[in-house]
């Protein structure tokens, strides 16, 4: 028996019934074997919380489906194994365990979840904290935004990276969210997989040109203050080992002067000194002086020793020192060539990774791009020919071919324009594939998205180890006629298209 949702049968396997051969004894019990599974009983009931979680998950197999690994591979007839939130294996002959959830796919295509780079997907309003380099992307997104939430999933959008909302300049820290489950209702949809995803900067390219030199020159004059936070960091340190040094010295001579001082009379002597009235002589009346000047002596070195005073923290300048360290990859907007110029340079002065975000007039500086090695992430190209204001009249729909025959590294996203946007995610994916002729054009927005954002060891391909983030579509997804059939985020089904009757049936 089995269940059937959108031409995805799903049934659960039984082991079959051991029959006794009567002719032979029943086996007793090894007690070596009995032994060890007690043991291993043990070990599972006292380990890790999350391990032991896992390992009594029920197991999830997906069979008969056409797996694309996201790494060349393309797997017919094969069968991708989840256990727990991750993937445990993929291939044509990978055994399924005994009371595995199982789920025909009946030739359906699984493929892993697709990743919006640059997205507006569940933020509201305005992040929380003052505007600059504090500000949280994560801090404005609403995991109740089911609406959006759920559409996004309607598309196969398993994972967004979002862009702090607030003045331009320096925005704040963006933040790379999965769509799956989340842990204050059942409502709720969003999990956090990087905070800190990358420092997001727009050049505000839609204001008039005086606008837009004062931006720059501002996130200049920042990132200068936190070169200036770090040299007085490291005067800080310089000086509090030289006060260390200094209060060592001091001791050591401290006590060479303690080790020089003659050794106490006899008492005999003294009490001979005391019965005999004798006059002090000079050397004697001398003695209190030299305290006197000793103890003047030490307060100077201690008037000269005083200790360090540490710089007042400052958490903004930190974050853009993240920057300069390589630590977090900077993303600025920026549309015209100009903006795009100031950019690269920016990043050359301050030693910054870089990746372009819009690039409407990227091909008109696609050399310059390609000398910097810098990415550029480009908005949904079904836009182009639609805006024709002054930021976007010189856009051009093949973007994208000249960008790569100049040798710029480039990617598709929704461009973070509407939270809507995120179900034309694919679509940009078709449409470069179109104008693009590009052998793989799902890595865009899966494999090549996760790398970007520097996640490609936890989602953007089918491996097993990674997070069971996959989708089930009813043909090739770069195909317009196909569609999503169910949604699995962390191993969990968070959409299922409603029954459809052209595929498959019970098992």
């Amino acid at each position: 028996m089995g269940t059937q949702h959108g031409g995805i049968s799903e049934t659960h396997s039984v082991p079959m019934t051991k029959l006794r051969r009567l002719s032979l004894p029943p086996r007793p019990p090894r007690r070596r074997n009995a032994v060890a599974r007690i043991a291993a009983l043990a070990c599972l009931l006292t380990g890790a919380p999350a391990a032991r979680a896992q390992l009594l998950q029920r197991p999830t197999a997906v069979v008969n489906a056409r797996i694309v690994a996201g790494d060349g591979r393309v797997i017919e007839n094969g069968t991708l194994l989840v256990q727990g939130e991750r993937i445990a294996a993929l291939g044509r002959d990978v055994k399924v365990p005994m009371l595995s959830r199982k789920i025909d796919a009946q030739g359906a295509t699984v493929t892993a979840g697709l990743i919006d780079v640059w997205s507006l997907l569940g933020r509201t309003g305005e992040s929380s904290g003052t505007a600059g380099p504090t500000r949280r992307a994560e801090d404005a997104f609403d995991r109740y935004d089911s609406a959006h939430l759920v559409d996004a999933l309607r598309h196969g959008v398993t994972a967004v990276c979002l862009s702090p909302s607030g003045p331009q300049g320096v925005c704040g820290s963006g933040a790379v969210i999965r769509l799956a489950p989340g842990s204050d209702g059942p409502q709720s949809l969003g999990r956090v997989l990087k905070s800190q995803a990358a420092l997001c900067i727009d050049l505000g390219s839609d204001n008039t040109p005086v606008t837009r030199l004062k931006t720059l020159r501002a996130v200049q004059k920042q990132f200068r203050e936190a070169l200036q936070y770090r040299q007085s960091l490291e005067q800080y340190e310089e000086d509090l080992a030289e006060y260390k040094k200094q209060l060592r010295e001091r001791a050591s001579k401290k006590s060479e002067k303690e080790a020089e001082k003659p050794e106490d009379k006899p008492k005999e002597e003294q009490k001979s000194k005391q019965g005999s009235a004798s006059v002090p002589s000079a050397a004697d009346e001398e003695k209190p002086k030299d305290e006197q000047a000793e103890k003047q002596e030490d307060k100077k070195e201690e008037t000269a020793l005083k200790k360090p005073q540490r710089p007042e923290p400052k958490h903004e300048l930190e974050i853009l020192l993240h920057a300069v360290d390589h630590e977090l990859p900077v993303r600025i907007l920026a549309h015209r060539s100009a903006d795009i110029l100031n950019a690269l340079e920016l990043a050359r002065t301050f030693s910054l990774d870089l990746i372009l975000e819009g690039g409407a007039e990227a091909h008109l500086v696609a050399a310059q791009i390609a000398d910097a090695e810098v990415p550029v992430i480009l908005g949904s190209t079904a836009r182009n020919g639609l805006r024709q204001d002054d930021v976007f009249r010189r856009t051009i729909p093949n973007c994208g071919t000249v960008l790569g025959q100049a040798g710029v590294r480039w990617i598709v996203a929704s461009g973070a324009e509407d939270a809507a946007a995120a179900r034309f995610v694919l679509l940009g994916a078709q449409l470069a594939a179109a104008s693009n002729r590009l052998n793989d054009p799902l890595r865009l927005v899966t494999a090549d998205a996760a790398e970007l954002l520097r996640v490609a060891d936890q989602i953007g391909r089918l491996r097993p180890g990674l997070l069971a983030d996959f989708v089930l579509w009813s043909g090739d997804p770069l195909d317009p006629a196909s569609k999503v059939v169910r949604v699995y985020v962390g191993g969990t089904p968070v959409y299922q298209t409603p029954d459809e009757p052209e595929k498959g049936g019970a098992e």
